[in-house]
């Protein structure tokens, strides 16, 4: 206040240590609504954004790109096309790559694994193409478990994994 800044805080959770910092606080539910109209109905000159999670920052794209061309009030915070391409991590790396910027080798995975049938895992080929035979780790057959692990590795190796997942799920159970 001695610096002529009022500053209101919308927060959803009625118990969070912030509120007592704010000139002024409201408890909303969550998204960006209710924020927006507050801002309006309270006028103020500019709008800072405290969150930090992908699709959070998409709504509050929206409510930046909405409080600024129709009522001038500056957000801090990125647009709603840059939010929604943070959030999207496929859709970054291929920004990436498009423009020759060097990013780690990723694939996009449509099809889910279905955990109603966990035989399948050792069918799953979970590394990048790149590394897909690579061995990380040489059980030591020290204990049970080691010898479990040694048992599994062999059984992939018998008979091998894919990153097809959607033929996987089409399957019927596999022996083993």
């Amino acid at each position: 206040k001695e610096k002529g800044i009022t500053s209101i805080i919308t927060e959803s959770n009625e118990n969070a240590p912030n509120l007592d910092l704010a000139d002024k606080h409201y408890i909303v539910e969550r998204g960006m609504d209710k924020p927006g109209e507050i801002a309006l109905k309270e006028d103020v000159d500019a709008v800072i954004p405290l969150i930090g999670i992908d699709k959070p920052l998409v709504d509050v794209g929206l409510l930046k790109d909405k409080l600024e061309s129709e009522n001038g009030i500056p957000v801090v915070a990125a647009g709603y096309d840059c939010a929604k391409l943070a959030a999207d991590k496929y859709q970054t790396k291929e920004l990436l790559l498009e423009n020759d910027i060097k990013t780690p080798l990723f694939r996009k995975i449509d099809e889910k694994y279905n955990y109603n049938r966990p035989e399948l895992w050792e069918y799953i080929q979970y590394l990048p193409d790149a590394i897909k035979n690579e061995q990380f780790y040489i059980p030591w057959m020290t204990s049970q478990y080691e010898k479990a692990l040694a048992e599994n590795y062999r059984r992939i190796l018998k008979h091998g994994r894919t990153n097809n997942i959607k033929a996987l799920n089409q399957k019927g159970n596999h022996q083993k």
